[in-house]
């Protein structure tokens, strides 16, 4: 049987927020790659910056990962790089295509 984790008031707090914010990310990169494929510019930023030994937060199937083993510290960490993902523009399909448009014009 798993050992059951508790968490103090601002753990779970933070645990809570990562939660969250982890679904929307995992929402969003879903979007982007069913409009681009598996490797986009956001999503590898985002992948690079999580698949590190300290945090280990990303999954195999390419979606970040959420645990009640990380300390507050980690907690933390990931929260202001998936706040990041969030605002940033390349992380939304309609400004991607944007972005995309205007690199494809200007390069050609």
């Amino acid at each position: 049987m798993a050992k059951k984790i508790t968490l103090s008031e601002e753990e779970q707090k933070l645990y809570n927020e990562l939660k969250k914010l982890a679904k929307q990310s995992n929402q969003r990169i879903l979007r982007l790659e069913r409009e681009y494929g598996t490797n986009t510019w956001a999503t590898k930023k985002l992948r690079d910056k999580l698949d590190t030994i300290k945090l280990n937060a990303w999954t195999e199937g390419n979606r970040v990962r959420v645990s009640k083993k990380y300390s507050k510290i980690q907690m933390k960490g990931i929260i202001h790089l998936l706040e990041n993902f969030i605002h940033d523009k390349t992380s939304r399909v309609a400004r991607s295509k944007r972005s995309k448009r205007r690199a494809d014009t200007k390069y050609l």
